[in-house]
């Protein structure tokens, strides 16, 4: 299935990261896709979430990370539902694993972007999800993507001012994490944009900018917050998430802990 957001305003992008190798990365197939040109954003998912019905799984996780990264791998082949199970299971070991929260929250809001795009009911999902990212802030507050995470969310939902919030206090941690640290600076702009503020939108891209001069997410935000300065008529870029792991806006992240 491909959404195009140039024509669905307030829903969530997904950017996929591949920054380690995973499993899942052996099967695209029916894997979570992103293409950006201009302020243009199409993402490729499957028609719908997937059933684990017969899904056969190598060995059985014996750790909180073990159920963490099987998570990631369900989660980007689009089990959405069964690595939202394996997340359960993980922190029901490690309660304090703030990623798998993280995770969660990405997850849940990618599962709340498809449903709603098929016209299914998704009730529930951004409120569970806000819950999943208070909670890996709360564990951690240390860590940006519970931060950015909870942006996307808000963003999503329409809720411009606390997105802002969200992402400023990601960006007050200083940083390390360059994918985490695009994230806020995208999720910022997007709230910004859609508050009508774009002179600050294009100077939120552009400070993002100056740490990867490529970035589709973020030369998009810059472009259409250019076109409305312009007065041009473009449709505003989704939030983005970034979930540690593999699941975690619009940015998928892919890793490994």
């Amino acid at each position: 299935m491909k959404i195009n957001f140039v024509t669905v305003s307030a829903v969530l992008i997904i950017l996929l990261l591949a920054v380690s190798a995973v499993s899942a990365a052996e099967n695209e197939t029916d894997s979570i896709k992103i293409s950006v040109t201009g302020d243009n954003v199409v993402v490729e998912t499957p028609a719908a979430i997937k059933s684990d019905d017969g899904l056969v799984m190598s060995g059985a996780p014996v750790s909180a990370i073990d159920y963490y990264n099987r998570a990631n791998d369900l989660a980007y082949q689009g089990y959405l539902d069964k690595a939202l199970e394996y997340l359960d299971s993980a922190v029901e070991l490690n309660p304090n694993l703030s990623v798998a929260y993280s995770a969660k929250a990405g997850i849940l809001s990618v599962k709340a972007g498809i449903l709603k795009e098929n016209g299914e009911d998704y009730s529930g999902l951004y409120d569970e999800a806000l819950k999943a990212a208070d909670k890996a802030i709360e564990l951690n507050p240390k860590q940006g993507e519970g931060y950015v995470n909870k942006a996307s969310i808000l963003n999503a939902l329409g809720r411009y001012n606390e997105a802002i919030a969200a992402c400023d206090a990601a960006l007050a941690l200083n940083l390390k994490d360059t994918e985490t640290l695009l994230a806020a600076y995208t999720n910022k702009g997007t709230a910004l944009g859609g508050l009508g503020r774009y002179e600050d939108e294009i100077a939120v891209s552009k400070e993002g900018l100056k740490i990867d001069p490529m970035n589709n997410l973020l030369l998009a935000n810059l472009n259409y917050a250019e076109n409305k300065v312009e007065k041009k008529q473009t449709s505003p870029l989704s939030a983005a998430v970034v979930v540690l792991g593999v699941i975690g806006a619009i940015f998928l992240a892919l890793r490994r802990r």
